[in-house]
């Protein structure tokens, strides 16, 4: 197949924002392509999407060549030499209009850079952003405005219709399905996990500023908030069923120490389904907080610095009560459990998308534009490339 986009995702936030794109923009005759790479993969298959898995033996140019597609997406990852940044950079040269896709702003000067200390070294053509944060971002490292498209995040877009079809499940059973271990009745707290950041290993590591110190021994910043959770949940009667939510990149062994304290390590089920079956969920800056708020869920960050707050995803942040220190943890903690034990309310803003406002329709109707202009393909003759530089005029 030649298709009309092709799409490149390695990582999961990644694969999550263009998962939807391809049945969507096949509904209005739009071949799409995806070429998946790492944890996209897995993304892709547990949602019954299809994909081809990027061919590590052959270059990219030659890959372009190829699949000859007249407009290339590119998802951000935590690899510095992904292979999507080769793309972006191939493309160019090959007079490909190309297009990055973020999904949060957390590191926007760390995912186009490669491993150059340039922050735009690798930057398409067009970026693709959730909310006018993650604009704002690249428009302070000097990306032209005008090439910024806030789209918002499409897979708000999926949660959002998750909700609506885990509101016909029984809660019950679905708790039996991804917490067999938890006693009837015991109320249930999630605790999610975040790996270290490949992209900025500073930035999961204990630093002077942090008001969490954990116990004393850790220096991940998982591990730190983790531990201060523990605590704060131990002094709460009757003690929560605790569940920890591995990131994909998580390694369960890496939380051995804790096996005695944790109830249940959670992977592998649908993360959706686990917050859905959660009474409280509690975490740090990870996108399925976001997910969780969305849900309808009592959501708590647990921050060691007060400057994090940016870290949380975007127009959603401002619903997700923020937490940084160990008396307001234990506090929260305390009220909140103590409340869904008598069955009373928690307070929280619920988030409402503005269905006006389809984040999905925002890409494909950029795409649509696109397309339209009859972006040029890159020429073969004799299976040789004839490569063309990039022109502003094939964007415009």
């Amino acid at each position: 197949m030649t298709p009309d986009v092709l799409i490149y995702a390695e990582d999961p936030g990644a694969a999550n924002f263009v998962v939807q794109l391809p049945g969507k923009l096949k509904e209005l005759g739009v071949k799409t392509l995806l070429l998946a790479d790492g944890l996209a993969e897995k993304v892709f298959h547990e949602r019954g999407i299809a994909y081809e898995i990027a061919p590590r033996d052959k270059g990219v140019h030659e890959i372009l060549a190829f699949y000859s597609p007249k407009l290339l997406l590119v998802g951000t990852s935590e690899n510095k030499v992904s292979m999507g940044l080769a793309l972006i950079d191939a493309a160019k040269q090959l007079g490909i209009v190309s297009v990055g896709f973020i999904d949060m702003s957390v590191n926007a000067s760390e995912r186009f850079c490669g491993t150059s200390v340039n922050p735009l070294k690798h930057a398409p053509h067009w970026l693709l952003v959730p909310d006018s944060e993650s604009q704002q971002c690249y428009v302070k490292l000097g990306y032209p405005v005008e090439n910024i498209v806030v789209s918002g995040h499409p897979h708000f877009d999926y949660v959002q219709e998750k909700r609506l079809q885990l509101k016909l499940v029984d809660k019950e059973q679905l708790g039996q399905k991804v917490f067999p271990d938890a006693p009837s009745g015991r109320l249930v707290v999630v605790f999610v996990a975040e790996p270290l950041s490949s992209l900025n290993l500073a930035a999961s590591r204990y630093v002077p500023e942090y008001t969490f110190t954990g116990r004393g021994k850790s220096e991940g910043r998982t591990f730190i908030v983790l531990e201060e959770v523990l605590d704060a949940l131990a002094a709460v009667e009757p003690k929560p069923f605790i569940v920890v939510r591995l990131h994909p990149k998580n390694k369960l062994e890496d939380f051995e120490q804790y096996k005695d304290e944790v109830d249940a390590f959670s992977y592998g089920q649908d993360p959706l389904e686990v917050v859905w079956a959660a009474d409280v969920v509690v975490g740090m800056s990870s996108m399925l907080l976001a997910e969780s708020v969305l849900l309808g869920k009592p959501t708590l960050a647990v921050l060691p610095r007060d400057s994090e707050r940016k870290w949380l995803a975007g127009a959603v942040s401002e619903y997700i009560p923020v937490v940084t220190n160990r008396q307001g943890l234990q506090d929260i903690c305390s009220d909140w459990l103590g409340k869904l034990m008598r069955s009373e309310k928690i307070q929280h803003k619920p988030y409402v998308v503005d269905q006006s406002d389809d984040s999905l329709a925002r890409v494909v109707s950029f795409i649509q534009r696109q397309l339209a202009n009859q972006q040029p393909r890159p020429l073969i003759e004799d299976d040789k490339l004839i490569l063309r530089p990039f022109s502003k005029d094939c964007i415009t």
